[in-house]
């Protein structure tokens, strides 16, 4: 749930799921974290809410890439 309210941009959701323990740095199957997502579709507020709350900024998925 985390990764999709990072694509859409969600904050209040994100906010949300964060505060009953979601875990910002959890991994979809390519290896992507719910920053890649943000970062992927130029979700902006969505990337810095996520860092604000613990996210990963140098996290690698399974290509290698970067947030």
């Amino acid at each position: 749930p985390l990764h999709l309210a990072a694509v859409v941009s969600h904050i209040a959701t994100m906010s949300i799921l964060i505060q009953y323990g979601a875990d910002v740095n959890a991994t979809a199957i390519v290896g992507n974290t719910p920053l890649h997502f943000a970062a992927e579709r130029g979700a902006v507020s969505a990337a810095r809410h996520l860092i604000d709350n613990g996210a990963l900024a140098d996290l690698e998925n399974h290509d290698g890439m970067k947030p």
